[in-house]
Order: C-alpha cells, then structure tokens, then sequence
C-alpha cells in the first residue's frame, strides 16, 4: 500500500470515528423525548414484559406479537446490573419507583446498535466497492455512512425502545458476512448468517425472509460456481437446525407454546388496524419508497438510478448480497399493514446504492479527466458538492430531530394548564395521548353524534365539562 493511499484510510478511520461518535450522541440526546412521561404505546411490549420475566425469575417472556424476545433478554441482563449497582435491589423491584429510569434503559440499548449500524455500514461498503479506486472507495464509504448517522428516521428510531434498528442491524450484519462467504466461501460464515437469522426471528418475526437471501447465496456460491450439489443439502440441512436451535435458546416458549405465537401472528396480521388504508401490494411498494426518498431528500433519487445502473452493467455477483433489502420490500409490501419503522431494515441499501451511484459518478469523470478532457473537473467539482448537499441536507434533519426531541412535549405544557385550572379527570372526556391518558391509544370521536348539522355530545357524557383532545376535531 502506498503512503497516499495509507494517508487516505487513516483519515477515513478518524472520519468515521468522529461521524459514528456524532450520530451516538444525537440518539442518546433523542432518547430523552417526552422525559419524564412515558408517551410511546410499544414500548411497554420491550421494557414491562422484561420486568415481567425478571419477577418470575425466568428466561421465558410471554410476548409472541413481535416477539421483541431478543431485546428482552438483553435488557433483562442490562436491567439487573444496572439496578444493583444504582438502585441496590432486583430490577423487578425498583421498577415502579424508577419506571422511566429502565425506559431510558430500553432506549439506550437501542441507540447502541443504531451507533454501531453506522460503522457496520462503512465497513459493508468497502466490502461492496473493491473495484473502484480509493479515493471513490472513500466518497461511497463516507457518504453511506453519513446517510445512516444522520437520517432523520434512524436518529428517531434509534431513540426508542422497539425491535425495527435492532433488526436493521443484524440484518446489515447478514448482509456482511454474505459478502465474506461469497469471497471465502466458509462453512463458518454459513453457521454465521444462520446465527444471525435465527436472532432476527427471535426479534420479529418478517426476519425469517432472510432463508431466502441465503438459499440463494448457498446454491449460487455451491452448486453453480462450484458443482457441489451435496454442499446445498448439507448447508440447507446445517441452515435450519441451527436457525430452529438458535431461535430455541433464545426464545424456548416460541416452541413449547406455538399455540400463542400462531394467535398473536394472525391478530398482527388483521387488517382492521392503524396503518391499513388499502394501499395494496404495489401502494405499499410506493409507500416504503416514498419514505427513504423524503428521508434524505428526493434529490437521491438520481444517484440511486445511477448506482443500480452501475451494479447491473457490471453484473457484480455481490449483488446478491443487497438481496435482503429487496426481499423485505417486496414481503413487507404484500401485507396490508405499512409503517415507516417497518420499512427500516430495508432503508439502508438505498443509502448504499445512492452512495454508490455518487461513487460511480465521480469515476466517471475521474476517467474523464485522465484524457485530458477539461469539462471533467468541472463534473468532479459537482459531484463532490452535491454529496456535500445531501450530506449537510441529512445531518440538518438530524440535529433537528434531536433538537426537537428535548423540547417539552406539548402533553407536558397540558398538564401544567390542567393543573392550573384544578381540571380533574372525572369531569374530562379526554383522548389517547392527553395528560390523562399520555401513552394510549383512544379516540373519543364516538363520543359525539352530529344532529341538525350541529355536532353535540353524547348523553352518557353530557355531564363533562371538558373535552381534551390530542388532535385537531373534524
């Protein structure tokens, strides 16, 4: 290696250091939003159900719906230590007193894989970029990274104590080590990617798309390139039983009680639930789209065409290994449900691809500027500001996400004014997401009847004198 090219990378290292302490930081100052009410619904389903399982002193948490048994285990882990050392008593115990204290927990251990996602995602670039040049390398590298620090979504989700960044992470991971069994071709990184699905299934369910990813990867690296029919069998063979093992450890009562985990899939699964609007399979296809492209600016949109231009010309058998981000797309798009979290585990190969389109680009014109054509440099001049545009577009929306997160909640500033004109609960009718309700989910809409034209309320609650609403009445 070269000393230019050394020079390079340790500028890269400490580039990367600063732009992954940077994004910790703003997931750390989001994990304060709402402090110190409670106001997200979901949750409860992580940080109770871990407090549940530690007061029976057992390794089975009766959750099924996500099942978020994964983030239990670890919070529970988490959740003792950290309630000895502060508090001198079992987390079980100390909860009620200090019930926001192990929320902060919950969001804390899912800042920490939205932080370490974004050196995950460095590293995956590099792997994915070994025909460009280093400096190109860099360009794609950094911005991919930066993308993933400073997303307005990520910064958010990373702050709340749900599965969606968890999963990304280990679903970027697989996408890591299928890079490496494509170059190496080990049976030790196979064991690894079915390690990695069987935790992502113990984390939500829509993981276990990821068999596919690696049925393909298996049969692609050992019987076309190879001619080694058997090796299918056996890693196929290999693949589940340690995929069910690993789901097993982690999660035992996803097996001995199969009767719950089969309820809770189809009541999940209902289509009579916020989020259903009838988009349908290629609305929903639209809505994931639409999302990352508002997320770091339709102007991406651009680079993304030109950077799976790029991937498809040179038919890179790496390819294969963003196959996970299409297949939770086209998956999570055939159900009726959608929301922006979901979309999450899929969110970070656009960046990829749109940094590798901003990659390709500049090395276009690099190649340019070789043969002396003059307008090259101009061109290289506009790829690098345009990066730089999307960049400082990202890491704006993310300090205004972390801006916004420690402003006080407006259910805050409604408990001061209830508190100030002696309003009781008894004579409110009051909505999910109010002082008396903050972290519920419940609409009074029904509460009224319209008459005449006019708009009157029930007679079951005509006694009420206040009507606390968390939106605007329509």
């Amino acid at each position: 290696m070269n000393s230019k090219n050394s020079s390079l990378r340790n500028k890269k290292i400490v580039l990367i250091l600063i732009i992954t302490f940077s994004a910790f930081i703003l997931r750390l100052l989001c994990c304060y939003w709402g402090y110190p009410l409670q106001l997200h619904p979901d949750e409860g389903a992580t940080v109770n159900s871990t407090i549940e399982m530690l007061s029976r002193h057992s390794w089975e948490a009766h959750t099924y719906d996500r099942p978020d048994h994964f983030e239990i285990k670890c919070d529970a882990i988490l959740f003792s230590i950290v309630s000895w050392i502060k508090y001198h008593k079992p987390a079980a115990e100390a909860f009620e007193e200090h019930k926001m204290a192990f929320y902060l927990l919950g969001r804390f251990f899912t800042a920490i894989f939205g932080t370490l996602l974004v050196p995950l995602m460095y590293a995956v670039a590099g792997k994915l970029t070994y025909r460009f040049k280093e400096t190109e390398k860099s360009i794609i590298q950094v911005s991919t990274a930066c993308m993933v620090a400073f997303s307005a979504v990520f910064v958010r989700h990373s702050a709340y104590a749900a599965p969606d960044v968890v999963l990304a992470f280990f679903v970027v991971l697989f996408c890591y080590f299928a890079v490496l069994y494509l170059e190496q071709g080990k049976l030790s990184q196979i064991i690894i990617l079915d390690v990695i699905i069987g935790i992502g299934v113990t984390i939500k369910y829509p993981a276990a798309v990821l068999c596919l990813p690696l049925a393909i990867l298996v049969i692609y690296k050992e019987y076309i390139k190879n001619k080694k029919f058997l090796n299918v069998v056996k890693y196929g063979m290999l693949s589940i039983g340690m995929v069910l093992a690993v789901i097993f450890v982690l999660a035992p009562n996803l097996f001995t009680d199969f009767n719950s985990v089969y309820k809770n899939f189809v009541e999940e699964a209902r289509p009579n639930h916020l989020g259903y609007d009838g988009l349908g399979f290629f609305g929903n296809l639209g809505f994931y789209a639409r999302t990352v492209f508002e997320d770091v600016g339709l102007v991406t949109i651009l680079p993304f065409i030109i950077g799976t231009a790029y991937l498809i010309r040179k038919k890179e058998r790496l390819l294969l290994a963003l196959m996970p981000g299409v297949v939770f797309w086209v998956c999570l798009s055939a159900l009726a449900l959608h929301w922006i979290r979901w979309g999450i585990p899929m969110y970070p190969f656009y960046y990829l691809v749109t940094a590798i389109g901003i990659g390709a680009a500049y090395a276009f014109f690099s190649e340019m500027h070789e043969t002396g054509k003059k307008a090259a440099g101009i061109g290289k001049a506009f790829v690098l500001t345009f990066a730089g545009v999307i960049t400082l577009n990202v890491l704006l929306s993310g300090i205004a996400v972390a801006k916004f997160s420690l402003l006080p909640d407006t259910i805050l500033v409604a408990q001061d004014y209830i508190s100030e004109h002696d309003i009781s609960e008894e004579e409110s009718l009051s909505e999910g997401y109010t002082p008396f309700y903050p972290a519920k989910v419940l609409s009074r809409l029904s509460s009224f009847t319209a008459e005449g034209g006019k708009v009157r309320v029930a007679d079951e609650y005509a006694d009420k004198k206040y009507f606390i609403m968390s939106d605007s009445f329509k």
